[in-house]
């Protein structure tokens, strides 16, 4: 929703935050891919909740 309204806002928290989480919504299950992290074991880490 934030890409939406304020474009520009998500690539500076991209820059400031040291993990992203990137969360799309299928339907009723929820699907959280990290796309940025200091800890590099969880770098491209995906899991789904229904």
């Amino acid at each position: 929703m934030l890409e939406r309204t304020i474009p520009e806002a998500v690539s500076l928290l991209e820059e400031l935050a040291t993990t992203v989480v990137r969360v799309k919504v299928c339907e009723k299950t929820y699907a959280f891919s990290v796309v940025k992290a200091v800890n590099r074991e969880l770098l491209g880490l995906k899991v789904a909740v229904p």
